[in-house]
């Protein structure tokens, strides 16, 4: 909720999963879902290893948003 207060951010949460790529690929998902992401916009996701673990907050990746696979 803290990041709500950062203009042009939108912090939004997944469902738990295992694995760092299904987990971006879900944040992704939700994004486009709730009309936040469109094919080309760049996003910046945040995650920590080991995974589901509160304050462990480590990774930051930057992407772009790709085509919705048909």
């Amino acid at each position: 909720h803290q990041l709500s207060l950062v203009w042009g951010v939108t912090p939004m949460m997944v469902r738990r999963t295992e694995s760092v790529d299904i987990l971006f690929h879900s944040a992704i998902e939700r994004g486009r879902s709730l009309g936040y992401l469109t094919a080309g916009d760049t996003v910046v996701l945040t995650a920590g290893i080991p995974l589901n673990t509160t304050g462990s907050t480590n990774m930051v990746k930057v992407a772009v948003v790709e085509p919705p696979v048909e």
